[in-house]
């Protein structure tokens, strides 16, 4: 393989950047959505809540979450 078709450094480097930009706006928006799922949960209407109560495993629910 000659030098020539090779890519340099630089290339490798701003590659690796927005490799890593990417990665990171995929966790923050896995986070929103997890954050709003859990919201969910916890704020659920009073019927559920009542159903989730009445096993006592509401609290255990979220935990899993």
């Amino acid at each position: 393989m000659s030098s020539s078709t090779r890519p340099s450094r630089l290339a490798i480097s701003t590659a690796s950047v927005h490799r890593l930009l990417k990665e990171e706006i995929t966790y923050r928006t896995e986070l929103a959505s997890q954050e709003a799922r859990l919201r969910k949960l916890e704020g659920s209407s009073g019927a559920e809540q009542q159903d989730d109560d009445e096993d006592g495993n509401r609290e255990w629910n979220i935990r899993q979450e």
